[in-house]
């Protein structure tokens, strides 16, 4: 939804989007606890959601440079950058794992999950 408000490119509908990325972090807390603590104890220490955070974070960079909050959006932003680097799957891995069989989009996920661990990768 706030993407949508986005492409209107209607400045009336910033409030909405902010209002909107509150309730899906504050969600997404309830949800998955404070630091997603919740969530990484289920998953034995993964972090199978870090793309969902990134898509949140990067939509809350996006709406605070709309908004005129230029150092916000940049703090924001080099976090949404940090995230990305994360999730990146080195290629060496991606091969080791593929070898073993597996589909490119599954190793992929799985490898995202490990941290890139091959070793425990939940292929």
């Amino acid at each position: 939804m706030v993407w949508c408000y986005f492409m209107l490119r209607d400045i009336n509908w910033l409030s909405v989007a902010r209002i909107r990325l509150e309730k899906a972090k504050e969600g997404l807390e309830r949800a998955h606890g404070k630091d997603s603590s919740r969530v990484r104890l289920l998953q034995a220490g993964r972090y199978p959601e870090r793309a969902l955070y990134l898509i949140l974070e990067l939509l809350e960079g996006v709406a605070a440079y709309q908004r005129g909050q230029v150092d916000k959006s940049m703090k924001v932003l080099t976090s949404v950058q940090e995230l990305f680097t994360q999730l990146q799957v080195l290629d060496e891995s991606l091969c080791l794992v593929m070898i073993m069989g597996f589909r490119e989009r599954d190793t992929k996920r799985a490898l995202r999950m490990s941290n890139q661990d091959v070793s425990i990768s939940p292929v």
